[in-house]
């Protein structure tokens, strides 16, 4: 939890505390933002998850993987620790993941015969 509010505190997720799964607008405008620039417009498919409460679901705030936040640190002069990074990307990924199309999945099943 200290993690997060420090990531919180920042400006880089929404309000931690909360079992919320509601997305903003301003929410599902970064995800597509996000999601045409790096995989292109066809995997966009923004979902509306309504419920009851003041709080909107954990997400980044921006739309910069942990590759960009990284270089975002730098040149802000913000010292956060490898630990934040791999929560903010944890974070980032669930986010963008529930804001694209699913997965097409491929299953193949090899069998082999040894000759003896």
């Amino acid at each position: 939890m200290k993690l997060a509010q420090d990531l919180f505190e920042n400006g880089f997720i929404t309000y931690h505390r909360t079992d919320s799964f509601r997305i903003s607008n301003i929410g599902k405008s970064i995800a597509k933002e996000y999601i045409k620039e790096n995989f292109g417009e066809n995997f966009v498919k923004l979902r509306s998850f309504e419920s009851a409460g003041a709080h909107e679901a954990i997400r980044a705030t921006t739309p910069m993987d942990m590759e960009e936040i990284k270089g975002f640190l730098m040149f802000k002069n913000i010292n956060l620790s490898y630990n934040h990074l791999r929560l903010y990307d944890l974070i980032f990924r669930k986010f963008i993941a529930s804001q694209m199309k699913e997965a097409i999945l491929k299953k193949i099943l090899l069998k082999f015969w040894i000759k003896k």
